[in-house]
């Protein structure tokens, strides 16, 4: 074939899959998400990489500290979280840290939380470390008017790899399980700025069942308003156990994944093709950022 010819025919393939583009970007304007990709087209990076089709949602993390300040190693995974959201469009204004100090990075200062910190006796199970704190922290960035759309909080080390679709669908609540057994997950969540009841009912169980994790004292607070929250599908919680049958299961493609990549087995599992499926999870602007953080198995740096 001449080139000529050859160029006519490529031509006439970009030319054909015109419509088809511009029908899923009209689509994606209607719907508030992102275009869906086509397989095949040379024009997916322009379509579903470089084009955001604003949500209005925000992005929370939380850190508190007896130390009052990061633990050593913990900050470059807020910083990596911070690099990761702005790569997927997220606003700066739209991310929130809520931490017990002043931090800032890349243009984002924390949100410093003035009243969540429960008593030292209840939360401290470990010297120098306190668990639990997420739910004291959403409680008050709720009552104090930070939270005033659909937002989603998650943990240091879930890790959002695909840019949510419109989640206006969700009720108060948008929850997330381990992937093999329904039990109640806090570490990626939705919920919405009416839900500050359901925190305090939250704490009150903790205390009540003297329980400093708080999914095992969540579990009964949900399961007596069934009406106001709904199960997500494992692709917005995918964890490092059960991959092979979790993978089954979830939505595809992944949109979180949940995992610590400075250890062996969850880079292998993530990060490379040396793992039961035979391709890595994680995208490789992830892996980048993993890289230009330190956070990833030391032996493969």
């Amino acid at each position: 074939m001449s080139n000529g010819a050859r160029s006519m025919v490529l031509d006439s393939e970009k030319l054909a899959s015109w419509p088809i583009l511009l029908y899923c970007l009209i689509r994606s304007v209607i719907c508030c998400s992102e275009p869906p990709c086509i397989e095949g087209s040379s024009l997916n990076a322009v379509f579903c990489k470089r084009i955001l089709i604003p949500i209005v949602m925000k992005n929370v993390m939380t850190y508190v500290t007896p130390t009052g300040d990061f633990r050593p190693s913990v900050q470059h995974f807020y910083e990596m979280q911070i690099d990761n959201a702005l790569e997927l469009g997220w606003k700066r204004e739209d991310i929130i840290l809520a931490t017990n100090f002043d931090f800032e990075y890349a243009g984002i200062r924390s949100r410093v939380l003035r009243r969540s910190v429960p008593p030292k006796w209840f939360i401290e199970s470990v010297p120098g470390f306190w668990k639990c704190t997420k739910v004291w922290a959403m409680l008050e960035l709720i009552e104090d008017g930070d939270i005033d759309c659909l937002s989603w909080f998650h943990d240091g080390d879930a890790f959002q790899v695909k840019r949510f679709e419109n989640m206006d669908w969700l009720p108060d609540f948008g929850l997330t399980h381990y992937g093999w057994q329904e039990t109640l997950c806090s570490g990626s969540m939705f919920f919405r700025p009416n839900t500050a009841d359901v925190f305090k009912d939250w704490i009150a169980s903790m205390y009540a069942l003297n329980q400093c994790r708080e999914e095992r004292a969540g579990a009964p607070v949900f399961a007596k308003i069934p009406q106001r929250w709904k199960w997500l599908d494992i692709s917005f919680n995918f964890g490092s156990q059960f991959i092979p049958k979790t993978y089954l299961s979830a939505e595809k493609p992944l949109r979180v994944i949940h995992f610590y990549p400075t250890s062996l087995r969850s880079w292998r599992d993530f990060c490379t093709s040396d793992n039961e499926l035979g391709f890595p999870l994680a995208p490789e602007w992830l892996i980048s950022l993993f890289r230009k953080h330190k956070l990833c198995y030391t032996r493969v740096l």
